[in-house]
């Protein structure tokens, strides 16, 4: 017999929740201050838009384990090429989007000396458990700042919630037209999850309503 499955809704920022978040964490670098003695700085904020525009898990085998080395700029500089992503689904190559590559090139201004060896992110953490836990509680303390620890539906927001932020919205403003196949394998995971966990939950656009016509 098939046993039936109910999926929860992944936790995702909405679209103002996600502008706060950047907001507020513009803000609170500007500040200067620190949370358990380690500076909030913009790298926190740069984190944040990476895992948007990259779609990478914010886990230790993907955005933590990426070095200048993996990462390549496309000649047209309309995104990043960046290999070495150990995630759920094994070792990938993907594409960002083009507002990625500011965010690269600002990050790359925060630490001027770097190597081609170095991590990308919070490089003075060798140890990337410890780079990982240090930005989640970065992370948290900008969300209990701009209040944001729950979203509007009651769920937890936590820095994995920026990935289904991500694929949701790219999945709402391709209007359509996004290939699922391409981006599935692009994020590293597949068609059946973006289908259960983000494409079944969304209402039709106007211009899918209006391909769903019989001329």
């Amino acid at each position: 017999p098939k046993i039936p499955r109910k999926d929860n809704p992944r936790s995702s920022f909405t679209e103002d929740e996600y502008k706060k978040l950047l907001k507020v964490a513009r803000e609170l670098a500007d500040t200067g201050i620190k949370v358990r003695g380690i500076p909030l700085t913009m790298e926190l904020y740069y984190f944040i838009v990476l895992v948007v525009h990259t779609f990478m898990r914010p886990t230790e085998g993907e955005i933590f384990n990426i070095k200048h080395q993996d990462i390549k700029e496309l000649k047209n500089g309309e995104s990043l090429e960046i290999s070495c992503i150990t995630g759920k689904t094994g070792t990938r190559v993907l594409n960002t989007t083009k507002d990625a590559v500011e965010m690269y090139d600002k990050l790359k201004k925060i630490h001027p000396d770097h190597k081609d060896s170095d991590y990308i992110l919070f490089p003075q953490y060798k140890n990337r458990t410890t780079a990982l836990k240090t930005v989640n509680r970065l992370f948290n303390y900008v969300l209990e700042e701009a209040s944001l620890k729950i979203n509007t539906q009651g769920k937890t927001l936590v820095p994995y919630s920026l990935r289904h932020y991500a694929l949701r919205t790219r999945i709402r403003k391709s209007k359509g037209k996004i290939n699922v196949f391409i981006l599935a394998k692009n994020a590293g995971t597949s068609v059946s999850q973006l289908e259960r966990f983000y494409i079944n939950q969304m209402e039709l656009s106007e211009d899918e309503r209006k391909n769903l016509l019989i001329k």
